[in-house]
């Protein structure tokens, strides 16, 4: 086959079959997070897949972040755990209502930016962690939305998909939002209020990714979006992530298989 899959059989059922986030760290260590069996850790040198205990409150993950020091792992009503790679010690946070704590216990998404600020994606907006105080804080002029994923930007631009509110940026120097709302299929509107993730490639392209609008390209002058079909039958209206690859094509997961997409000559393959 084409492709290698690593799925739960004899001996591996300890591998769960919803696999909801990955990061790599910088040993080369590919962590998953998965919704119905909690951390792995995979070694794609060695191909080893072993599962990693977690303190939180589930095993439904939603979101991982590596800082090089710290491994973070956020929790669907389960909190958000800090692991420290290099000798495994933990802490764990959650939301009990004091100064200085998370807002809630739904952790969805995390984002360790190239500055080392860790920031937290909640149903109830972002959050920022403070290193010196081990505290979080509700992050000044942020949208009061359902966090679902976070990127930076080549700039330092945060950009927020939101689960029913469509795309926001945030400045970090001047604090200021804007947002870029679902205008009903109106012709340069965000396809749809539900954004999924977020995606900047190698040439600064800014693509979107959404739950039933398929995929769009956002041109940053106009503030406009240009849908890029991935199917003309409508079977990858639902894209869920992005990778580019060293030649410059970008592979979609969707609702409908992978899918590789040129985005000079707008070709798709769909495995």
């Amino acid at each position: 086959t084409l492709f290698r899959s690593i799925y739960p059989r004899q001996g591996q059922t300890f591998m769960g079959h919803r696999v909801r986030e990955m990061c790599e760290d910088r040993q080369g260590l590919v962590w998953i997070g998965t919704e119905d069996k909690g951390l792995l850790c995979y070694n794609p040198e060695t191909g080893l897949l072993k599962p990693v205990e977690t303190h939180l409150l589930t095993q439904n993950i939603h979101g991982l972040a590596t800082d090089g020091e710290y491994l973070w792992v956020g929790a669907f009503d389960g909190g958000l755990e800090r692991i420290r790679q290099a000798d495994g010690s933990r802490r764990v946070y959650l939301a009990d209502g004091q100064t200085g704590s998370l807002q809630s216990n739904y952790v969805f998404s995390l984002l360790c930016s190239r500055d080392g600020t860790l920031w937290v994606g909640l149903p109830t907006g972002l959050m920022r962690y403070d290193r010196r105080t081990d505290s979080f804080f509700s992050v000044e002029g942020s949208p009061a939305a359902f966090v679902y994923n976070i990127l930076e930007d080549h700039g330092g631009t945060l950009w927020l998909a939101t689960y029913a509110d469509g795309l926001y940026s945030y400045d970090r120097r001047t604090h200021k939002t804007r947002h870029f709302a679902y205008q009903n299929g109106r012709d340069g509107g965000i396809a749809d209020s539900k954004v999924i993730s977020l995606y900047e490639d190698s040439h600064r392209r800014f693509w979107v990714m959404t739950h039933d609008g398929g995929l769009s390209l956002l041109d940053r002058k106009t503030g406009h979006f240009k849908s890029c079909e991935l199917d003309k039958e409508g079977r990858c209206n639902l894209v869920y992530r992005m990778v580019e690859d060293r030649l410059g094509r970008l592979w979609c997961s969707t609702n409908n298989g992978l899918v590789r997409f040129n985005p000079n000559t707008g070709q798709s393959i769909i495995y």
